[in-house]
């Protein structure tokens, strides 16, 4: 239960028990209520778009790493040998076809797909 969260269990105690002791009116009470139930869904919106936020961090990290690894390997390309250039176009493609008069199809990997515009 994150600290938000804990904070509005206690107001929410604290409030109850001064329902309990005071003659408080049926209105001021859900006025309360409502007022605990607005700051619990905030709370609750904010975490969620916390974690959103950290997930999209997450890829953006992955997102330069390939790219990063890309920009390098079309640097290196021209001068590899032919053993390091096919390990580059390995990792590149998932599939490459050749069919009837030599029609190619290519098959990107998804992580670098991106990249090809």
């Amino acid at each position: 239960m994150s600290r938000n969260e804990e904070r509005i269990n206690r107001e929410l105690r604290e409030k109850l028990t001064t329902v309990n002791t005071q003659n408080i009116g049926k209105g001021e009470l859900k006025g309360i209520i409502r007022r605990l139930a607005d700051n619990f869904h905030s709370a609750a919106l904010i975490e969620e778009k916390k974690n959103y936020l950290d997930n999209k961090e997450a890829e953006m990290v992955k997102l330069d790493y390939y790219y990063e690894q890309f920009v390098s390997w079309a640097d290196e390309f021209d001068n590899a040998s032919a053993e390091r250039k096919r390990m580059i176009l390995c990792t590149l493609f998932k599939r490459i076809t050749v069919g009837k008069d030599y029609r190619i199809e290519v098959l990107l990997d998804n992580s670098y797909e991106q990249f090809i515009a």
